[in-house]
């Protein structure tokens, strides 16, 4: 599949700056939340009882004192720390019935993330998809002002229609070629597909791959004639 000529893609850097400025204060605690989920805490909790450890567990070493059979659970170790290998891919709808309202808040809620992932260091990779799928953004780009233009251009570049299946074939192999252990997938959509093939069969495979997908519905709902 041919790649998108960056010439081509609309560039907005001021778009980007305004929703940057905006959710400054959520960006911040939002930064803090992620944080405190995906590092080790400084101060682990002791667990016990243990055979061997770094502190003695004082009522234990008393129940012992009266049956030596108890005298391998008089320790306590630290809590190991939680060992995260997150990364997250953003695959946004661009189709045509994603303009106004709704490409705006996709907007919106890329630049949260980005910035989000940016602090705590967490790979993250963006692709847009109508009527093909194409990386905005790859994990080891940097969100430089050049990036934070071509993303502020999503507005802009809504058209086509809405071909999630494949588009969730090629984030498939991709998220797959990171290697990360925990990868999320974010898929921010308005409709129902347009192609024949059926995405929730290729949700099933990403997800006994080991890859959790999130599907985030933008608009009111309303009927639909499909089956």
């Amino acid at each position: 599949m041919q790649e998108p000529d960056p010439d081509l893609w609309p560039s907005d850097l001021q778009a980007y700056r305004t929703c940057q400025q905006e959710q400054a204060l959520l960006i911040e605690r939002l930064s803090d939340e992620v944080l405190g989920l995906l590092h080790p805490r400084i101060d682990r909790a002791w667990i016990g009882p243990r055979h061997s450890g770094m502190r003695l567990d004082l009522r234990a070493a008393a129940r012992a004192d009266a049956d030596p059979e108890r005298m391998d659970q008089v320790w306590e170790r630290r809590q190991p720390p939680t060992h995260n290998d997150a990364s997250i891919t953003l695959l946004l709808d661009i189709s045509s019935s994603m303009k106004g309202e709704r490409i705006e808040a996709t907007l919106w809620a890329t630049v949260l993330l980005a910035e989000v992932c940016r602090r705590v260091g967490i790979p993250l990779a963006i692709f847009t998809f109508s009527n093909e799928c194409h990386p905005l953004l790859e994990v080891d780009e940097p969100l430089d002002e050049a990036m934070q233009g071509r993303i502020g251009g999503l507005p802009q570049a809504a058209a086509g229609g809405t071909l999630l299946a494949s588009a969730l074939s090629k984030v498939h192999r991709q998220v797959l070629d990171l290697g990360t252990t925990d990868p999320f997938v974010v898929v921010l959509s308005d409709g129902i597909p347009s192609d024949d093939e059926d995405p929730g069969a290729r949700v099933s495979e990403m997800e006994r791959d080991g890859i959790t997908v999130l599907g985030l519905g933008l608009g009111s709902a309303r009927p639909s004639s499909a089956s």
